[in-house]
């Protein structure tokens, strides 16, 4: 499940469904719980996972911080612009370390990139280590 979710995760919710409702019998069927007497939080906290949701929003959110501190390659950091170079002004946005999105491709992986690193908290978007960034 790990590799390729920021892919599928950037598809359809319908597609996104229909993953988590797989993660949600692969933890049925390692934890022998039947589908009435389970709750699909209790057993993702029970195994340590993260629902398939959850896991996408998190590599989305690495994938920024790693483009936003220089540790992609070029090829994919060019499409990570922060909104401070875009404008003379002192805008809301480019005080808050967020980024430009274009409005070609508005599906994207990138967009969705983008779409989550601007809904983060500031202190998330302050420069740390990877490690440190995953952890909060």
């Amino acid at each position: 499940m790990e590799y390729c979710c920021l892919i599928w995760g950037s598809k359809t919710k319908k597609a996104e469904q229909e993953i988590l409702k797989i993660q949600k019998q692969a933890a049925r069927i390692i934890l022998d719980k039947t589908i009435k007497g389970s709750n699909s939080k209790e057993m993702f906290a029970t195994l340590n996972w993260l629902s398939f949701t959850h896991r996408v929003f998190l590599h989305h959110a690495m994938l920024a911080h790693k483009a936003n501190n220089n540790f992609v390659p070029p090829n994919i950091s060019k499409y990570f612009i922060t909104c401070k170079g875009n404008t003379q002004y002192n805008l809301r946005s480019s005080t808050m370390n967020n980024l430009y999105k274009e409005r070609l491709h508005s599906k994207s992986t990138i967009n969705k990139t983008i779409d989550v690193w601007n809904s983060l908290p500031q202190y998330l978007k302050q420069p740390q280590p990877v490690t440190q960034f995953k952890n909060n």
